[in-house]
This record gives structure tokens, sequence and C-alpha cells, in this order.
């Protein structure tokens, strides 16, 4: 595996997955240190699918508790939610669901105002403006951080308002992405491993270990061929490689 240096975390991460990473020797764990059972946890080595050699995870910005166990409910709340945004943001909570929730053990709870919920995880703004996070991963939880979000799309991306179908799409498609900053990934074109143009579209914020070979059609990445495209087979190892695999039903 590459443990490779790379910059260190910005503050804002823009819309459009290396895991957000800080330092290589946290690679050292104990078995049972987190999860959600002690006799049901990750161990963060190297795994290989299809023959794609994965590798490990950092824990400085994955959600945990206070035990240093990896958290896997996280609460989320509106800043300054409305009436006229209700079916916009009932599509964001689908589409997280159908995505980073389906195929892990993330459970994304509340989805209230934020005034209502005690100690949010995950504050999300509606504004015109462009997309972001203002930092990854489990540093969300701080006071001040938060996400937005664009429902509208006059003043930015306004390629999304040429039909109401486009705009859904966007809609769904940016939180997919900004949610994917929030659970700690970011810009799969941040890596030092990115082929040709695509690696001059460094944006926001950068780990410093890859987790899994270079993606380009991951929803973390700006280059991406189908903009509305959902997540891909390693997109899914990643979410579970650090949120464990969905449970049996």
């Amino acid at each position: 595996m590459n443990l490779r240096g790379v910059l260190s975390l910005r503050r804002v991460v823009g819309a459009f997955g290396l895991l957000s990473l800080t330092s290589a020797a946290a690679l050292a764990q104990t078995p049972g240190q987190f999860g959600d059972d002690p006799d049901d946890q990750p161990r963060y080595t190297r795994v290989v699918v299809g023959g794609t050699e994965f590798g490990y995870a950092d824990r400085n910005s994955i959600w945990r508790d206070s035990n240093r166990r990896v958290r896997t409910r996280l609460s989320v709340c509106w800043i300054n939610p409305s009436a006229a945004t209700d079916a916009d943001r009932a599509l964001v909570r689908t589409a997280i669901a159908d995505t980073w929730q389906r195929h892990s053990r993330l459970r994304f709870l509340n989805w209230a105002p934020c005034s209502t919920v005690t100690s949010p995880d995950i504050r999300i703004r509606i504004a015109d403006e462009g997309a972001l996070v203002t930092i990854l991963g489990s540093g969300l939880r701080r006071p001040g951080e938060e996400m937005v979000l664009n429902f509208s799309f006059r003043n930015w991306n306004q390629g999304c308002a040429v039909s109401e179908e486009q705009r859904v799409r966007c809609i769904r498609s940016v939180a997919v992405h900004e949610f994917g900053h929030a659970i700690g990934l970011a810009h799969e074109q941040n890596r030092p491993s990115t082929p040709g143009e695509c690696a001059r579209r460094s944006q926001g914020s950068s780990g410093n270990l890859e987790l899994t070979a270079y993606d380009p059609q991951s929803v973390m990445n700006y280059c991406r061929d189908d903009y509305f495209g959902g997540l891909t087979p390693g997109d899914i190892t990643t979410v579970q490689e650090i949120y464990f695999r969905p449970r049996a039903t």
C-alpha cells in the first residue's frame, strides 16, 4: 500500500474517495477498539476485491464516540427549513438512504429543524450558493461547522435549473457527494496518483492515505463521466470498510 503524504486539511470542501486522514501513525489499532459490537470489529487491513487491492483507514476523521468506537448513527438537522423546501429536503433524505445508508450500517437520524435537535452531528443550511461542507467528517459536529445545499441553482451551477427534472437530479447528486464529505471522504481527484488532466482539478481538503485504488467514476470525483451516477463498487467498499457492511435481514 502507498502511504503518501498529501495536503493538510483545509477549511472548505466544495461540491464535487479518498478518506480524509491525518496520521499514518494511527494505523496501529487494538482489535475491539471500535465498532458497534465488540465481536464485530473492522480490522482495517488489506482486502482484495476483483483483483484490486484496498488499503487501510485512519481513525481521525471517522465518526466515533467518547470510547473511540465508530459511530454509525448520526443526527442530521436543517438550519433554515421552510414549507417551501419540504419536497426538496425529502429528496435529500431519500438520496442518502438509497446510497451511503443502504450500503453500510450508517443511519442518518432526525432530519428535523436544528432548533429542535439536541447536539446534532450534521447541520445543513439551504442557500443559493455553492454546495459544500466546511470541514470533513466528524469535525462537522463542532459549533459553526455546516453543510450547505442548494435547491434552486439560480446563482450557482445554473445548468441544474434548465428543467425541473434536471433540478431534482442535481439535488440528489449533490447531496450524495456532500454527504460523502460528511462521512470523511475527500475529492477523489485530489489523490497524488490521479492521472492526466484530472490531476489539475484538485479542490478542497485532501487526505493523506489512499484507501482504495483511484476510482475515475467515484461520486467523489469531479472527473467522472456520469454526473448523476450512483455509488461505484469502490465507493461501496470504502464506506463498508469504515462503517461496516449492512446487517443481514
